[in-house]
């Protein structure tokens, strides 16, 4: 695999991404999360997964630039199936997953680490949705997986 390495050791799986510089999601990366996660379910030597990643930032969420690869109704929907099977394998874990977070966890990123049974943020962890920005809904629904739903739709009123 290229993007995304298991080791074993001591009863706990070492889940690690590595795509610099920010760990950005392709459909390779996707699909090798999705196999690793499946592949730990069959492992009677793995008690618990850390997910973790090199770099300076968790996962800044999918590459833009493979989206400007998708042509067809059919290709997005094919592809939405990956990103959803992969996101899916660590929320259904058959051990628990601890969520090691350092830098940017961002739209995929986030849902990700929502996934998680439990997170560990470093100091300078951020957590985001820029997509919304846009008007993407994406990966906001996983938000209510980390905050309660009141302060998941709080907006500030602007200062005037």
């Amino acid at each position: 695999m290229d993007y995304v390495s298991l080791i074993v050791e001591n009863h706990t799986g070492m889940v690690a991404l590595n795509k610099p510089p920010v760990n950005s999601f392709n459909l390779q990366m996707y699909n090798e999360i999705r196999n690793t996660f499946q592949s730990i379910n069959n492992m009677d030597d793995v008690w618990v997964v850390i997910l973790r990643a090199e770099g300076k930032s968790f996962s800044t969420g999918n590459d833009v630039n493979e989206f400007m690869t998708i042509s067809t109704a059919e290709h997005a929907e094919a592809y939405a199936r990956v990103v959803s099977d992969s996101i899916a394998s660590i929320y259904e874990c058959c051990v628990p997953v601890i969520g090691a977070i350092h830098g940017k966890a961002l739209g995929a990123g986030l849902a990700m680490a929502s996934c998680c049974d439990v997170l560990v943020a470093s100091e300078n962890a951020m957590f985001g949705l820029p997509e919304i920005i846009v008007g993407i809904v994406g990966a906001s629904c996983f938000l209510s997986r980390m905050l309660p739903q009141q302060l998941a739709r709080f907006r500030p009123i602007p200062e005037r």
